[in-house]
């Protein structure tokens, strides 16, 4: 039988490279055993052992979204394959090694953000709690030395703050089928020095109803990540490991809509 080559192209559009089968969540030996943090406890990730991989003192466990509203699985070559999806933006299709979505994203760009703004991206935890207090405030968690101190940091380029709302984003803020990401764009502060080309620190609060435009993405699909784990004479390390991985849609948002 003649096997397809897979292009590069291919991998990162049909969402390979491949993931094995996993036990049903809580089997297995717990991650948390080995040493390891998981940073699921907003709601976005589910770590399941794969036992089928453990070998002498090393573990793994797939890391999957909690929730999705649909998925799709079935056997490549022996190993078994799961794509999770969203219904009202793509039909999973099939060829003979793939599940392939019929719709493949966007980007941010295509929503046509205009230009004279500054940017952010930013997870559903921060973009609900600006809403709700009415302002935007970095808690400057990522802030790097005392210039950045009280500074919230936008981008004069879109697909810049687009980046950080989804694929660049940490793995406690990427978004899921149940925690989109947002992007929000006010106007430029010329006054402000540009850091890097692009990145401006705006100081102080941020009004919420000052951001003109929102934007809210989301995943298409998803495939699982992993995460190894090694126990050594010293005790457990990571070793190894990928992020859950996505294609996206971009859509305009309007504040007060559905999350």
């Amino acid at each position: 039988m003649t096997r397809r080559v897979i292009t590069a192209r291919e991998q990162v559009e049909m969402l390979a490279p491949w993931r094995t089968a996993t036990t049903e969540p809580g089997e297995g030996f717990p991650i948390t055993d080995a040493g390891f943090t998981p940073r699921n406890d907003n709601g976005r990730w589910d770590y399941r052992y794969n036992p089928e991989l453990q070998k002498n003192e090393y573990h793994n466990w797939g890391v999957h979204p909690q929730s999705a509203p649909a998925s799709k699985t079935d056997q490549f070559y022996g190993r078994t394959k799961t794509v999770y999806y969203d219904p009202e933006l793509t039909d999973m299709g099939r060829d003979d090694l793939h599940f392939i979505p019929s719709y493949l994203g966007n980007d941010i760009t295509d929503m046509n953000p205009p230009t004279g703004m500054l940017w952010r991206g930013m997870s559903k935890e921060e973009y609900e709690e600006a809403g709700q207090r009415g302002y935007f405030q970095s808690r400057g968690d990522a802030n790097i030395g005392d210039s950045q101190v009280g500074k919230t940091y936008f981008s004069t380029n879109a697909d810049s703050a687009g980046s950080y709302a989804s694929g660049f984003a940490l793995p406690e803020h990427k978004p899921t089928f149940t925690h989109p990401g947002y992007v929000v764009g006010i106007p430029d502060r010329p006054e402000l020095p540009r850091e890097g080309g692009h990145e401006v620190g705006v100081p102080g609060q941020i009004p919420f109803d000052s951001a003109t435009h929102h934007y809210r993405v989301r995943p298409v699909s998803m495939i699982s990540g992993s995460q190894g784990m090694s126990k050594e004479w010293n005790g457990w390390s990571q070793a190894g490991g990928s992020h859950p991985r996505a294609l996206y849609h971009w859509e305009p948002h309007k504040p007060g809509g559905s999350a």
